[in-house]
């Protein structure tokens, strides 16, 4: 029953909200905004770890980071394999998996044909944190995330990860801000940083030295992760938006290259080129902290800072690859349906039949035949495509092991869009040998071996989160922390509804008890779902961008 006031009572409430009220937030209260004033930054640091973070402030040489450490909530963040940081990425952006968000690696096949594209986020089957915020009426600012190309239309402003004039368009929103940012490219400070030794770099069909210092056609042409912080901050400015993301990469790359330098930490008497390589990596450190300094100043905002996985050592890992690493179209090479006419080169008027996996390293994969009127150059005609089929089956069915295993424990007929569905036996390894006529193939050789640096993720090492700001605890360690948590954590903070179907959970236990009993979590059944573009654009920065991921070991 609604309560019922006279007037002198009314008059007396409103007195006391017009005097009191502004009292107190001139006070402590001030750390204690009202929730629909609650905004948020997210920085997204790929590759970061304590095992570089926590030596570092020892030092004194982090302030920002200690600080969040000391003020704030902090641990490690737990990922998922294949590291690929597309996938992960994006799952820190939308708190579901590779599988659900359909961004599952670097680089989209073009079906029925050997062309391929970086993944592009018109991919991505549901909204991301930026959507839900602008969909909530709040503003968003985000920069150069991963797979938000073509940039989208946000309640704010979006600056894609292809800023540079081959992307084909599309590199900003609103479409007029990529004028407005071009000339940041220019504003670099990347060669004032500690520069490693060039000699020690892996060599490598892109060039290592252009990954890392930014030399030649990068540096004039690109931005670096100084000029994006330089752009992206000046962009963070102008909208003051409620929510600000920016994702930055130099610290992967350093450590890619470069890692084990760092173990001049623990020797007294170092080399003298690990040392210089190790204040490489510490360089970019230290500048990404100098600006998470900057943003711990900020009062009325939460800071959160994380990273999608750390680094080992290459010659840690003696096994970097697993039976989902192997290609099927390299199995249909060798059983005669598919024809190769140079290195990663299809002879598509020879070719029965290819195979496309639109869940990479999963255990199952899609085959369609080469049809004629479907493909692009296809073989088979409508009329021979059910025996040709059939035939197909029976022999990926009948296709052993030397001990008489199955090589596929499901071979089953497609559909929507695809002709055969087969799945790998799960209790396969590498060591075993297909029988394939009367030769025995090594599982091994149907893995695409790639050139791996010397640092690498493979084995899904822990990220790291550290988070500080108004209703967040003080010196508080976060156990269990994923980074499917990230996005259901950002909207309870800024007040939003978190939804049922999400893989992740609300980093609760961050915040203080106060603040979670006067704002409970809301809830909605689900934030829905996207419409994704089968159309894939290929530009002229495509090679560009899968040279690096070459370089990387990515591909």
């Amino acid at each position: 029953m609604e309560c019922q006031y006279n007037r002198p009572v009314r008059n007396f409430i409103r007195l006391i909200l017009f005097f009191i009220l502004p009292a107190l937030t001139q006070t402590g209260c001030s750390r204690q905004p009202a929730l629909n004033n609650l905004r948020v930054n997210v920085i997204g640091l790929d590759g970061a770890t304590w095992e570089i973070i926590d030596p570092l402030i020892e030092r004194g040489e982090l302030p920002g980071f200690a600080r969040m450490k000391k003020e704030g909530v902090w641990g490690n963040l737990e990922t998922f394999q294949p590291t690929d940081s597309v996938s992960i990425w994006t799952s820190i952006a939308t708190g579901v998996t590779p599988t659900r968000h359909g961004i599952q690696t670097f680089i989209r096949s073009i079906p029925g044909s050997d062309r391929t594209i970086p993944s592009p986020g018109t991919d991505r089957r549901v909204p991301a944190l930026w959507n839900i915020v602008s969909d909530a009426g709040r503003t968003v600012v985000c920069v150069k995330w991963f797979a938000t190309w073509p940039a989208e239309e946000v309640n704010g402003a979006m600056l894609s990860p292809r800023l540079e004039d081959d992307a084909g368009g599309h590199q900003t929103y609103p479409p007029e801000l990529y004028r407005e940012i071009s000339g940041f490219r220019h504003k670099s400070t990347m060669d004032r940083l500690p520069q490693p030794v060039k000699s020690d770099l892996p060599v490598r069909d892109f060039s290592a030295p252009g990954v890392l210092i930014g030399t030649g056609r990068i540096k004039n042409k690109m931005f670096d992760d100084t000029s994006v912080w330089e752009a992206g901050y000046h962009v963070y400015r102008k909208y003051d938006p409620d929510l600000f993301m920016i994702y930055l990469k130099s610290i992967d790359r350093v450590e890619h290259f470069l890692w084990g330098a760092q173990e001049v930490l623990n020797d007294p008497d170092p080399d003298e080129n690990d040392l210089q390589n190790a204040k490489a990596i510490f360089g970019w450190y230290r500048y990404f902290d100098s600006k998470i300094l900057e943003l711990t100043n900020d009062p009325d905002r939460i800071l959160i800072v994380v990273s999608d996985h750390g680094m080992q050592a290459r010659d840690s890992i003696p096994e970097p690859y697993d039976v989902r690493n192997i290609d099927f179209n390299r199995v249909l090479t060798d059983l005669g349906y598919q024809i190769q006419s140079g290195p990663k080169q299809t002879a598509w008027n020879k070719t029965v039949a290819y195979a496309f996996r639109p869940e990479p390293y999963d255990w199952a994969c899609q085959i369609n035949l080469n049809l004629s009127g479907r493909e692009p150059e296809g073989l088979i005609a409508p009329e021979d495509s059910p025996a040709r089929l059939q035939e197909l089956m029976e022999l990926l069915k009948g296709l052993k092991t030397e001990s008489g295993r199955n090589v596929f424990e499901k071979v089953d007929r497609g559909s929507s869009g695809y002709d055969l569905r087969v799945e790998l036996n799960r209790t396969l390894s590498l060591d075993d040998r297909a029988m394939v006529l009367s030769t025995a193939i090594p599982l091994r050789q149907w893995i695409n071996v790639r050139g791996l640096p010397l640092g690498i993720h493979t084995k899904a090492p822990d990220g790291i989160i550290a988070a500080i700001g108004p209703s967040l605890k003080s010196g508080y360690r976060l156990t269990g922390a994923s980074v499917l948590d990230i996005t259901p954590t950002v909207l309870f903070a800024m007040g939003l509804p978190l939804a049922r179907d999400f893989d992740g959970s609300c980093l609760v236990d961050a915040f203080t008890e106060s603040f979670r009993s006067n704002h409970p979590v809301r809830w909605i059944e689900t934030h829905g779902t996207r419409q994704i573009d089968s159309v894939l654009k290929e530009t002229g920065a495509d090679d560009r961008i899968k040279d690096e991921l070459r370089a990387l070991g990515y591909i």
